[in-house]
């Protein structure tokens, strides 16, 4: 199953996604700073951009307009 996981998603986009996770749970858990937060969230909406830059550009570009 995480074989199937890794080839479907890069690694990198793994690892700031898990990134983006820890951070958001960190802060919810002892209310640092919603700033913290919101920038971890267009770090994740920029990487999934790029993620999807070649297999689906409207998704890419919703992403870059979101961020």
């Amino acid at each position: 199953m995480l074989k199937k996981y890794l080839s479907k998603y890069p690694l990198w986009f793994t690892v700031i996604w898990c990134l983006t996770a820890l951070t958001v749970l960190l802060n919810l858990l002892f209310w640092r700073n919603v700033l913290i937060i919101l920038f971890s969230v267009i770090v994740l909406y920029v990487a999934n951009g790029f993620r999807a830059w070649n297999s689906d550009r409207k998704l890419s570009l919703v992403s870059f307009v979101l961020t």
